[in-house]
């Protein structure tokens, strides 16, 4: 497989793509400036790449950056490996699901447990937030994502009441 690019996230990319996808097939560097200072080329092909995603997937990069204060990286790919290719051409249940895994109610902004894969609404979010073992879940997660785990399944939601032993 092929790497055509490493993209690094940054909200001024992200801006960018979100103005190339306003503009439509017509796109064109000239047309599109963003701040005081030009886009540079590097910047330009970041954004055209990123442009191709979902906007809610475009704030979830961003999101990830801000909380784990890690620069989140896209690898681009040129060509796919067989081998991976039903897995690649499977979309992410994180951005398929219409309901909350905790409460069951409709989705209309979502984030991920700290504690586990469940997919919750913003209400689900705040509640889990005040659980008293919160801030172990989140260092777990945190090191795991410095550990290079990719997909690290949590510490396990205890319930409302529960504690993690």
């Amino acid at each position: 497989m092929a790497i055509r690019q490493i993209v690094t996230v940054t909200e001024r990319k992200v801006q960018i793509a979100y103005l190339i996808k306003d503009a439509g097939a017509e796109a064109k560097r000239e047309k599109i400036s963003y701040g005081r200072r030009p886009i540079t080329d590097r910047e330009w092909e970041d954004a055209k790449f990123l442009a191709q995603f979902p906007n809610e997937m475009l704030q979830t990069f961003l999101l990830t950056k801000q909380i784990l204060g890690l620069p989140v990286k896209i690898v681009n790919f040129q060509e796919k490996n067989p081998q991976n290719q039903e897995e690649m051409n499977m979309p992410d249940r994180f951005f398929t699901v219409t309901r909350c895994d905790r409460c069951g109610a409709e989705l209309k902004a979502r984030q991920m447990s700290r504690f586990n894969t469940d997919v919750l609404c913003l209400r689900c979010i705040e509640e889990e937030k005040r659980h008293p073992d919160y801030e172990k879940a989140a260092a777990a997660e945190l090191a795991a994502v410095r550990r290079g785990e990719k997909d690290f399944p949590g510490i396990g939601w205890p319930g409302k009441d529960g504690r993690i032993k």
